[in-house]
């Protein structure tokens, strides 16, 4: 994959990870307003960390995005964020 496919695939990632913020914080007011009864337990899971998890040893997209941005940067490229 050339350097500039990388580019694109990890600004993709990134749009789409930022998409998912998006999300999870709909999905925070949609239960914490209509649904608070789940909220606890909702809150209990983190249900809204699409993505990304507290368990270090969990393979998520953010540490995905993290590696392709090591891997342009050693590459010489730019990752542009």
């Amino acid at each position: 994959m050339s350097l500039t496919a990388k580019i694109e695939a990890l600004e993709s990632l990134v749009e789409i990870q930022d998409q998912l913020a998006s999300l999870a914080h709909e999905v925070f007011e949609i239960i914490s307003c209509d649904l608070p009864d789940y909220l606890a337990n909702a809150s209990a899971y983190d249900i809204w960390s699409f993505g990304r998890s507290s368990n270090p040893y969990d393979e998520t997209l953010a540490k995905l995005v993290e590696r392709v941005k090591e891997d342009i940067k050693a590459a010489g490229g730019s990752d542009n964020g």
